[in-house]
């Protein structure tokens, strides 16, 4: 989880580490280049200032050979306490020396190698050339352009003010506070930055969310990205797509409840009506003929039952509570039996019926109630409506390891706008004369239901005016 936010957080850090790491080295160079050799140089100009002068001289009496003149030129006012001043050859005679009795201690001597080493200081950290506890200044001198000696003058370091300071270079713990200084900043710039970029996005996360809560459901998170973030942006928009579609699916059904509700009431208290106005007729002794109005409430009453039996029926599909125990069975044999049990209704009516059932067994897995209440429903719809007609068809076949059973009429038909809503509950093409016909509206949406939890698939065709073919589908085993 959050594996791309972590290589961005560990890259921003190795970043930071880095460039933390190139300012630190940046800072150590520049602060040893002017702090050091800054003091260093100051000295040293002091010493190049007090010795040019008598270089130059000394260059002027040996290119007029005049060797002699040397010890005279070069001896100037001392500047420091123990300063000590020589001019040798590069064989390594001693010309002049401003303390010669010394020249026989090799300890206080510098060897002639040395002193020209001596002759870079210019370019290096004073640190860095200190002569145990003397500073020597080394200017070379020159006749016909070759280097004939050395001018050195040695100091000793008691003698300069804070030689400690400016001849040892800051110490292990100055540098490591400085690195985690460096590091820390840098850190903290590229961390505040990069945290910027990390807390918009999700502020602007949390702004949608909130619009979600306070029911705008059609908020969408715009930005793209590739990481964790951009993923949770996805998945917001999908959950608000699905958010908005079950919105409107809880619409549909809130409205077809109302409709529900409003169907079932009145087509409760219709026939509840006639029932109490024939009872009271009977009661009252005001009927001309008894016994008709006796079978009037004995119809109006089935018709009451099985309207609640239907309700009652859906209610349970609903909820699932019923389980269903299923069997291996022909569905062949079992569409015979139903087109046998319509049969003498189908010779009252007039109706003229065309029966496509093959011998083919077709074994199916279901329960026979359940099927059986399918296809009575539609052969009972098919009789009402298709009575114009006068014709009907039952009709068994299979294809793609499926059986498929229809049941066509030739009576008013189905629009293509009806046809989507001809399995809802309560619904009916043609109110009042499915009303007269005592359909309740139910018996498709019970055959829907029944169908799809049998794997199962339904639905209706009415290619042409004044046709119409109900079918469901059912897997062969």
């Amino acid at each position: 989880m959050f594996k791309k936010l972590k290589v961005k957080m560990v890259f921003v850090y190795i970043v930071a580490v880095t460039l933390a790491s190139v300012f630190f080295i940046l800072f150590s160079m520049l602060y040893s280049y002017f702090r050091g050799p800054s003091m260093a140089y100051n000295l040293l100009a002091d010493l190049k200032s007090s010795s040019s002068e008598r270089v130059e001289k000394i260059e002027t009496a040996l290119n007029h050979n005049n060797e002699s003149r040397i010890q005279e030129i070069f001896m100037p006012k001392k500047m420091y306490p123990g300063e000590r001043i020589q001019v040798i050859k590069m064989d390594g005679s001693v010309l002049a020396d401003s303390h010669p009795g010394l020249s026989k201690n090799e300890e206080d001597t510098i060897p002639i190698q040395e002193a020209v080493d001596y002759l870079y200081l210019y370019s290096k950290q004073l640190w860095e050339v200190k002569y145990v506890d003397k500073l020597p200044f080394v200017v070379e001198i020159k006749k016909d352009g070759q280097i004939w000696g050395l001018y050195i003058i040695t100091i000793p370091s008691s003698s300069i003010p804070n030689v400690d300071h400016i001849t040892s270079p800051p110490g292990t713990l100055f540098w490591v506070i400085s690195l985690l200084i460096t590091i820390i900043l840098i850190g903290f710039i590229l961390l505040s930055v990069y945290g910027r970029i990390l807390v918009n996005p999700i502020l602007k996360l949390s702004s949608i969310v909130e619009q979600f809560a306070h029911g705008n459901l059609s908020a969408r998170v715009e930005f793209k990205r590739m990481d964790e973030i951009g993923t949770l942006g996805r998945d917001i928009n999908v959950m608000a797509d699905n958010l908005q579609k079950a919105n409107r699916k809880i619409e549909e059904l809130d409205k077809a409840r109302r409709y529900m509700v409003a169907a079932a009431s009145h087509d409760l208290r219709t026939p509840l009506t006639a029932v109490l106005a024939h009872a009271e007729a009977l009661e009252n002794g005001i009927t001309d003929n008894p016994q008709a109005s006796l079978s009037v409430i004995h119809n109006k009453g089935l018709l009451l039952k099985g309207l609640i039996d239907d309700l009652f029926e859906l209610a349970s599909l609903d909820a699932h509570q019923e389980q269903w125990d299923r069997v291996r069975l022909n569905l062949t044999e079992l569409v015979r039996r139903e087109v046998v049990a319509i049969f003498p209704k189908v010779e009252t009516s007039g109706i003229e019926i065309d029966i496509d059932v093959p011998e083919e067994e077709y074994w199916v897995n279901i329960t026979p109630g359940k099927i059986e209440r399918v296809i009575s429903n539609f052969l009972e719809n098919a009789l009402k409506y298709g009575a114009i007609g006068k014709w009907m068809r039952v009709r068994l076949c299979s294809e793609n390891n499926w059986v498929r059973v229809e049941v066509a009429d030739r009576g008013s038909g189905i629009s293509p706008e009806e046809r989507e809503r001809v399995f809802d509950r309560f619904y009916r093409s043609d109110t009042a004369r499915t009303s007269r016909m005592g359909g309740s509206g139910l018996g498709l949406s019970i055959a829907r239901e029944i169908i799809l939890r049998h794997d199962g698939r339904i639905g209706v065709d009415s290619p042409e005016e004044g046709y119409t073919c109900f079918w469901f589908e059912l897997p062969m085993i």
